[in-house]
């Protein structure tokens, strides 16, 4: 289904952009005959979560100092475990023809 929004009208007082949408092209027309889940627009993933700002992130240790309580980061040795090394494949055979060849003219 294709919507028109009448963004200019009086009515509308503002909109507010909530995802942004990663699309192969300007213009979306090629989305007309999918159905289902090939009709939906995947999600921006850099756009999906705005990081903090430098700012931001200082007047909430700032807040966080001023109410007592302390903030520490996560250490990332803890957070994900390591993996294990994964053993090395073994070469490939080459792949033998099938069949006797062909005789040239």
């Amino acid at each position: 289904m294709e919507r028109i929004f009448p963004v200019h009208a009086p009515n509308i007082e503002k909109f507010e952009v909530t995802r942004k949408g990663d699309v192969r092209r300007a213009k979306l027309y090629y989305l007309r005959d999918r159905v289902g889940k090939a009709a939906k627009v995947k999600e921006r993933s850099r756009w999906a979560t705005p990081r903090p700002t430098k700012a931001a992130v200082a007047a909430a240790a700032a807040a966080a100092a001023a109410a007592g309580e302390t903030v520490e980061a996560p250490e990332a040795a803890e957070a994900a475990p390591a993996k294990p090394a994964k053993a090395p494949k073994a070469p490939k055979k080459p792949k033998e023809p099938q069949g006797a060849p062909r005789p040239r003219p």
